[in-house]
Parts: C-alpha cells; sequence; structure tokens
C-alpha cells in the first residue's frame, strides 16, 4: 500500500445504505454498460475468537 500499488478499495456501511449501488454506478461512469455484469459473493468467516465476520464481495471483469 505504501507504493502506492493497492488496486483494492472498501465500502462500509449498513444495510441498505447504497453501497452496491454506488459501485455499480461508478464502474458504469467509468467503463459504460459492459461493466454492470457483477460477482457478488458472501463469505462467512469465524475468528479465533469464535466471532463470525460476514463480508460481500462484488467483482468485476472491469
Amino acid at each position: 500500500v505504501a507504493d502506492g500499488d493497492f488496486p483494492h478499495f472498501l465500502i462500509y456501511g449498513p444495510s441498505g445504505s447504497g453501497k452496491k449501488t454506488r459501485v455499480k454506478c461508478l464502474l458504469h461512469a467509468l467503463y459504460g454498460d459492459g461493466a454492470q455484469s457483477l460477482r457478488i459473493e458472501n463469505h462467512v468467516y469465524e475468528t479465533p475468537s469464535r466471532k463470525k465476520v460476514e463480508i460481500t464481495t462484488i467483482g468485476s471483469n472491469y
């Protein structure tokens, strides 16, 4: 990250706050209609202290 080579970003917020909509709008503005095909995956991880962390990833070929 320190050298500026970090091609990812994190969007955090409560359910229904428009995170996915913002990602879709950003991709559409940058790449046009072809960017609307998204892969949405839900991941659940358990920490060593047995807490569950749920992460939703949104991927695109763009």
